[in-house]
């Protein structure tokens, strides 16, 4: 069961049950916006990681004009080659011509529409990735996974100042934009 909800604001103070509350999250995003190829090579490796295939090597040789990316991995997955076509993505004639030779594509599609559409923020953080080093191993891709899952989970330091001016500080998960104060949750507000 779930205790009261307060709204405090990342960074802010706030008085809670005679405590001073301060919640700092411990990461702060900075990345480069990733572009169409990013986001369909991401969408192959994140496919082929999840699924257990490794990928060997995963790159945007593109120079914002021209795009020209691929995505290398262990063994063919008709899942990974049609994640892009099934998400709606532009440059996926050779992916589909792969696919046909592998099985069923609109089975495959389908399968792929329902992972993408729980998993957008993890692939774009790998889309992101991509465009910062614009090639990627599976290794690679895996930690931008967890980067990701790191950004919904987290971590915050809480320092809680109690009424005779003692500080208690520690680290606390963030779940989303919740943490746990002693005893009870406390709702953060989204922050942009």
């Amino acid at each position: 069961m779930r205790g009261p909800e307060l709204s405090v604001s990342l960074g802010k103070e706030i008085n809670y049950k005679g405590n001073r509350i301060i919640v700092m999250k411990d990461w702060v995003e900075r990345r480069k916006k990733p572009d169409n190829t990013d986001i369909h090579e991401a969408t192959h490796g994140y496919l082929a990681r999840v699924r257990g295939v490794g990928v060997r090597n995963m790159e945007n040789r593109g120079d914002g004009v021209n795009t020209l990316g691929s995505t290398e991995t262990d063994r063919s997955d008709i899942v990974a080659a049609v994640g892009p076509e099934a998400d709606g993505l532009s440059g996926t004639g050779h992916d589909l011509r792969i696919a046909a030779i592998l099985g069923n594509v609109e089975s495959a599609k389908a399968t792929a529409k329902s992972i993408i559409n729980n998993s957008r923020e993890e692939i774009y953080e790998v889309a992101s990735a991509l465009a910062e080093k614009g090639t990627m191993n599976g290794d690679e891709i895996d930690d931008a996974i967890e980067n990701s899952r790191k950004k919904k989970k987290g971590e915050a330091t809480l320092t809680i100042i109690n009424p005779d001016g003692t500080e208690r500080t520690k680290k606390v998960d963030l779940l989303e934009e919740t943490v746990m104060v002693p005893g009870e949750w406390i709702q953060l507000p989204r922050t942009a």
